[in-house]
């Protein structure tokens, strides 16, 4: 279309002023909303660039699907997830004690049966031998892995009591056991109390297993140590406590022994009285003959050394093996007798008042003999 000049459309204006003001001629401005303007009074491309908008197509917009719901507290929160019904937090079956055998239970008796004491657990496992657990009236014991056969004092695998103190059974390492009378100062007529850790309630006596020539023992001391090694030999918890019935220029029972307690017997290690305490030791001998060694053989009729008076003292300073140094047979050494037969009452008599057990004879220092051990 030809251009036309502005001074020809500007009489066009005048003969239509009611233009200006409704929407069908030009707007306040002096534009026209029908008629495009001249190119050279056209706004340049900038200044009608205005920022654009694409809304989206209603039809092609997908609704995201609804998330779980979720219960928040605090700072955590709990999902509408179903619950584990498999087992309970305690590690028990989620359903033991309902009384409803489930398939993850050996039992179930419901919550005022089960019991760790009884047939049915409260896991609602049947009880068992060495599952730790004691079942009243069918086990003794149970310790779980720790039940062992071997063990003194223990439970069995049988979950049976193993050899224990109170069992009235001597065993292990006890020196006596009276079952129920321990620990209560019973004893049986020519025995001593049992305490209730199966130890005689007194100081124990043995002849010692071992014989030795008197050169052997190397004064009244060696022999101590003699009487201390056979002690332990045997598991007495009061090994290092023994002394030997000996005597030398040097020392002897009434010195080197601790200070006598009134009242205390003396014992062997089958629980036979030896004496009430050691006054009466000395004064009219023991009750029964000192034959049992600590092995526990009985060795009537066996020589000691001792060179010791009833009193506890040194008899002789020359039957003492030249301090127990010498075996020559040029050398003596008084020894005592342990034992005789009860029953042959004349020896008996003669071996009690006689004071034999620590004064019998003398022989050379070549000669084999034992010890009497005591306790302190």
């Amino acid at each position: 279309m030809p251009r036309i000049p502005l001074a020809r459309l500007l009489p066009l204006f005048a003969l239509c002023p009611a233009c200006t003001s409704d929407g069908s001629g030009l707007g306040s401005a002096g534009t026209s909303t029908g008629v495009m303007p001249p190119d050279d009074l056209a706004p340049t491309a900038p200044d009608l660039a205005m920022p654009t908008t694409t809304a989206p197509d209603p039809s092609s917009t997908t609704a995201p699907e609804p998330e779980p719901a979720t219960t928040t507290s605090g700072s955590s929160s709990t999902s509408a997830a179903s619950p584990d019904t498999t087992s309970s937090s305690s590690g028990e079956p989620a359903g033991c004690g309902d009384g409803v055998l489930d398939p993850d239970e050996a039992c179930d008796l419901g919550h005022l049966e089960n019991s760790d004491h009884g047939a049915c657990t409260i896991a609602c496992q049947k009880a068992k031998c060495g599952d730790g657990l004691l079942w009243a009236d069918h086990e003794d014991c149970d310790a779980g892995g720790d039940n062992n056969d071997q063990i003194y004092g223990g439970c069995k695998t049988t979950c049976k009591l193993a050899p224990h103190c109170g069992d009235g059974t001597l065993n292990g390492p006890e020196e006596c056991d009276l079952a129920a009378k321990n620990g209560t100062g019973e004893h049986t007529l020519d025995g001593v109390p049992c305490s209730a850790t199966c130890r005689h309630a007194g100081l124990v006596v043995f002849l010692s297993s071992v014989p030795y020539t008197g050169g052997q023992l190397g004064s009244a001391y060696g022999a101590d140590s003699r009487c201390k090694q056979l002690a332990a030999s045997v598991g007495l918890d009061s090994a290092q406590n023994f002394r030997a019935w000996i005597s030398d220029y040097n020392s002897s029972p009434s010195t080197r022994f601790k200070p006598a307690v009134p009242g205390l017997p003396y014992v062997l290690l089958n629980g036979l009285r030896v004496a009430h305490d050691r006054e009466q030791l000395m004064q009219s001998g023991p009750i029964v003959g000192i034959t049992l060694t600590e092995t526990g053989e009985n060795l009537i009729d066996a020589w000691v050394w001792t060179d010791t008076s009833p009193d506890g003292m040194l008899e002789d300073s020359g039957l003492e093996c030249k301090t127990w140094t010498s075996n020559s047979f040029e050398h003596k050494g008084r020894v005592g007798r342990s034992g005789v037969d009860k029953q042959d009452w004349a020896l008996w008599q003669q071996w009690k008042v006689g004071k034999q057990w620590t004064s019998y004879l003398t022989l050379g220092c070549q000669k084999y003999n034992r010890l009497y051990c005591f306790e302190q």
